[in-house]
């Protein structure tokens, strides 16, 4: 997912997404290709918007370091619309109804977090349950039934079991339905984020849910998560 803007790491981003950004010597697409690789995921879509030429090239340049197949798909609304867009372009070329992991382009992330999320057997997102609670924070509330109470920036710090890092894993049997969810939130709000549409399968079709238990990860959003995760480099790569 990779096709927004990141207007406030500008002007790191003014001509690239932060997928590009670079920590330490590689980008952040490097970090993440180099995990899914390791977890043994090979056939890999990015969406592009956002100085998208920048990013073929690099998948480019990727794909014979790690001889993985990558599919390039075009978020054309980038600037008027949210991750469930780009999510649904997805959805729309997909080649066959395989199990679909899904990752936000500026999110890094101890590979172990990857390698719990793809052993589940059921559709299940990732949920940092130690990490201090913010007003950014993207914060879920669960119940012990597989079921998502609440979900969003809005929840309060204190009614939330944790927060939700942009890395889940959706079941073939749970595609078309996902599908279904987004293409209503699509239609109702164009700006709508991908993660809710886990609230509304949830109510059906319980979900899985992988703790990080104090792994590290960190979203890139602002100048203090790129030292943050330029400080945790050896962590976030290891083996």
């Amino acid at each position: 997912m990779a096709a927004g803007i990141g207007k406030r790491l500008m002007p790191l981003t003014e001509h690239i997404p932060k997928t590009l950004v670079k920590i330490q010597e590689k980008t952040i697409l490097e970090h993440i290709i180099t995990n899914l690789v390791d977890c043994g995921i090979q056939e890999i879509y990015v969406v592009v918007g956002h100085g998208k030429e920048s990013v073929v090239s690099e998948t480019d340049r990727l794909s014979k370091i790690f001889n993985c197949d990558f599919k390039i798909v075009e978020n054309e609304n980038y600037l008027s619309t949210n991750t469930g867009y780009s999510l649904l372009r997805v959805f729309n070329c997909l080649e066959k109804s395989n199990e679909i992991v899904v990752i936000n382009g500026d999110t890094v992330f101890d590979q172990r977090i990857l390698e719990k999320l793809v052993r589940c057997d059921r559709t299940s997102i990732v949920v940092d349950n130690v990490k201090d609670l913010t007003d950014e924070s993207f914060k879920v509330k669960v119940v012990p039934n597989g079921r998502i109470v609440a979900i969003g920036k809005q929840l309060s710090t204190t009614d939330s079991t944790g927060e939700f890092i942009g890395l889940s894993l959706i079941q073939t049997e749970d595609i078309v339905f996902f599908k279904e969810i987004l293409e209503d939130l699509i239609r109702d709000d164009p700006n709508q984020y991908y993660d809710i549409a886990f609230k509304k399968l949830s109510e059906s079709s319980p979900i899985g849910f992988v703790y990080t238990d104090g792994l590290v990860w960190t979203e890139i959003d602002y100048f203090s998560d790129l030292e943050y995760a330029k400080q945790h480099w050896t962590t976030l790569n290891q083996n």
